[in-house]
């Protein structure tokens, strides 16, 4: 069966978020420091997801160096600001939206 389309490029971003800036700019993370933040403080989705892909982001086997104590590019947290319904649904329903923007 063929395929149309265009192979996406290797390390692409999905879903594709609505605005990306991309840069050569080399950025450090310090996988213990890094905080994770939503706009949803009380979803349990939400929570649950973040602390479900935290080893998926930095596995236990993955060796890090640290950056250099002088560096002041550090990333130190991540803000996930979900739009639209501003309600935490506890279960999908077929009203439910799953848009990505």
């Amino acid at each position: 069966m063929d395929v149309k389309g265009k192979r996406s490029p290797p390390n692409a971003i999905w879903p594709h978020p609505q605005k990306i800036n991309i840069s050569n700019d080399l950025l450090y993370i310090r996988p213990n420091n890094l905080m994770i933040y939503s706009n949803l403080q009380t979803c349990d989705i939400i929570a649950k997801a973040i602390e479900r892909y935290k080893p998926i982001f930095f596995p236990p086997t993955f060796d890090m160096h640290q950056p250099p104590s002088d560096t002041e590019n550090i990333l130190q947290n991540l803000t996930l600001n979900i739009i639209g319904n501003n309600q935490c649904e506890k279960y999908i329903e077929l009203k439910s939206n799953e848009a990505c923007k």
